[in-house]
């Protein structure tokens, strides 16, 4: 990881020893070990992500490296909760199988184009957060074609924003064109104002809003209590809607009474912001 610290050779045996003695049956050496944590990189404000997350670097670094028995460990461990991140996302049973085995293949093999992709897992949270994310993604991207009822509902929210700031749609015959100008706008402005939040926030976010994981579930995966939970993701929402507030404001030159009509449009837009929102090494 890119701290002073982790050239301390005493601290990397320290770090080293954890993940060995997880993974004893995984004969990894230090400086593959050291390679995998130099590309770790903890979000600044989270100093203990270091410690809570050697035994995932070490065995994400024993799969890099392509170690004996590391990719059947690695699905025996991980593999339910890939299957479960899929199951949400109403694909066919076919379709979650043959997901599934691609993204072991995008993971833990690469393509001639591009390396595993377990390489660029940087422990900012929990390895299987982190996975939950990518099997999301991945599921979201196959469901593309079905999601005309997100894009009806944006058409319609954008459509109210319309009205609430120019007026009745039926004293605008080119009411369509004020709503395809509008949307864009929105949408631009919630995928900065996402892009801007902390990686632990914007992972979290994504589990919740799409994966669909409580405080419970989330609190068990960072180690943390529920009420930690619920603030980060108030904070999260509370950073995204006054972010977004401000954008919109001033790209729109708009009154504070019109800024707030917006923000109905806003609130409707972000889970779909959120689903398709990039989350690189989470």
């Amino acid at each position: 990881m890119k701290r002073s610290s982790a050239a301390e050779s005493s601290l990397l045996e320290a770090w080293y020893a954890r993940g060995r003695a997880a993974y004893p049956e995984l004969d990894l050496d230090r400086t593959a070990f050291a390679a995998q944590l130099s590309r770790s990189e903890p979000a600044p404000d989270a100093s203990a992500d270091v410690d809570t997350s050697i035994e995932d670097i070490y065995l994400v670094a024993a799969c890099v490296a392509r170690i004996e028995r590391a990719a059947r460990i690695f699905r025996d461990r991980f593999g339910p909760k890939i299957r479960r991140a899929l199951e949400r996302l109403s694909l066919s049973a076919a379709a979650r199988e043959d997901l599934e085995q691609h993204l072991y293949e995008r993971l833990l093999v690469g393509t001639a184009t591009a390396e595993p992709q377990i390489k660029t897992f940087a422990g900012r949270a929990p390895l299987a957060a982190w996975l939950v994310v990518v099997a999301q993604r991945a599921g979201l991207a196959s469901l593309r074609a079905e999601r005309a009822h997100a894009r009806a509902r944006d058409g319609a929210a954008s459509q109210r924003m319309a009205q609430s700031i120019f007026g009745p749609a039926a004293e605008y015959a080119e009411g369509g064109v004020i709503k395809e100008q509008v949307r864009p706008l929105v949408k631009q402005a919630l995928a900065r104002a996402l892009a801007e939040l902390p990686a632990r926030q914007r992972t979290v976010l994504h589990l919740q809003v799409v994966g669909g994981a409580g405080v419970e579930r989330l609190a068990r995966m960072y180690g943390v209590s529920p009420s930690t939970i619920s603030r980060w993701v108030a904070r999260a929402r509370a950073a995204i809607l006054q972010r977004t507030r401000d954008l919109l404001s001033t790209e729109l030159r708009l009154t504070p009474a019109e800024t707030d009509s917006l923000m109905t449009l806003v609130a409707s837009q972000l889970e779909v912001s959120v689903a398709d929102l990039e989350v690189p090494g989470a």
